[in-house]
């Protein structure tokens, strides 16, 4: 999508409308491929997707000891984003709660248990 304006959680059976340049999407999963993180989630360089998640507070900076630092709150064992469970993290945002993430193997790992959780059949 082009020029992200906004990120609603309209309840319905999309978790997300996606206002942009062009129109408005209806999405069950989004997924940033721009390849622009900044660590500091706050920061005017992000991007308008992840800026507008974070406005949404659909992601919240992490919080450590001594206050707000890098990365995005996560809960590490399904990578939700702690505003949101319908919200996913695999990219540098995951620097703050715990680790260093860059090689292509841990993303791989952390994209592959990612689709696993997203697309399992659901168990009652």
């Amino acid at each position: 999508m082009s020029g992200v304006r906004s990120v609603e959680t309209p309840g319905d059976s999309k978790p997300f409308r996606i206002g942009h340049r062009y129109g408005t999407e209806d999405a069950g999963y989004i997924v940033n491929a721009s390849g622009v993180v900044d660590r500091w989630l706050g920061s005017d360089r992000q991007s308008s997707l992840l800026a507008n998640l974070y406005a949404k507070g659909l992601l919240r900076e992490y919080r450590g000891a001594a206050g707000p630092a890098y990365g995005a709150e996560v809960d590490l064992q399904n990578f939700h984003s702690a505003g949101s469970d319908k919200v996913l993290i695999a990219n540098m945002l995951l620097w703050g709660p715990g680790f260093y993430v860059s090689s292509a193997i841990m993303m791989a790992t952390i994209v592959q248990r990612l689709l696993a959780a997203a697309f399992a059949p659901e168990q009652h």
